[in-house]
């Protein structure tokens, strides 16, 4: 059974000379059935994700190890989804504030630029400026404005392909520190 080395699902029935099996670390789905001497520890079937037993009486104290293990081993990996997800996040509301601080700050800039345009212009008129017309001023501020605001969600795509990718990077931290953790963990464990 050792050469079964890509076997991810298998059903036995009815064997009832069957005493163990060996391990098969590619098993997946396994299903026993009315093999009444069959006992054997699974805890060497490390892909395991899905069994049934029915009708070995031997074999249910190795069951209800497996299940009580397998529900801790779920509940860790609910656990570990959800510290990823909070941790994701959090990198998400800080890569927000980073740009809206930088979006705030470009903007200031752009209304800084606009005054001193129109401080340029008020000087070059003289008093005629004072004069000029301010709805139709107000008309070309606003126009201006919007320009930068199309030059600025432009940028935003770019800055959306960089977000992406510094996610994308912060995932993959993320990644790196837990299996950290889980050496730490099982190291602490064997010790």
């Amino acid at each position: 059974m050792r050469s079964l080395k890509r076997l991810t699902r298998m059903k036995i029935c009815n064997c009832n000379n069957l005493v163990t099996l060996v391990a098969l670390y590619s098993l997946q789905v396994l299903y026993l059935v009315a093999c009444p001497v069959l006992a054997f520890n699974l805890e060497a079937f490390t892909t395991l994700s899905q069994l049934k037993i029915n009708a070995c009486p031997k074999m249910q104290i190795y069951y209800d190890a497996w299940m009580k293990n397998n529900e801790e081993r779920r509940r860790a990996a609910t656990e570990e989804e959800e510290r990823r997800r909070t941790w994701m996040k959090e990198n998400e509301e800080q890569w927000r504030a980073i740009e809206e601080e930088r979006r705030r700050i470009w903007m200031k800039e752009i209304e800084k630029r606009w005054q001193a345009i129109e401080e340029d212009k008020y000087h070059i008129r003289g008093e005629a400026a004072k004069e000029y017309g301010s709805e139709e001023e107000e008309e070309r501020r606003r126009t201006w404005m919007e320009e930068n605001e199309k030059q600025w969600r432009a940028l935003e795509k770019e800055e959306e392909e960089r977000r992406r990718t510094w996610m994308k990077e912060n995932k993959e931290r993320w990644w790196a520190i837990e299996e950290e953790r889980r050496k730490k963990k099982n190291l602490h464990e064997r010790n």
